[in-house]
């Protein structure tokens, strides 16, 4: 049997991934997106704000 605790851990492990990957990866589409179209950089930060 599997301890209730170590499931725990493992969940909350997992669920910390990814949120670090979900940050990464917005973190690299806004640059992927800056290096395709530099001049829209201003334009981008109006279309889509924070919250």
């Amino acid at each position: 049997m599997i301890k209730h605790e170590h499931l725990l851990l493992v969940h909350s492990v997992v669920n910390f991934l990814r949120m670090l990957t979900m940050t990464y990866l917005k973190r690299m589409r806004k640059k992927m997106r800056e290096m395709i179209n530099p001049q829209r950089k201003l334009e981008g930060l109006q279309d889509c704000p924070i919250k």
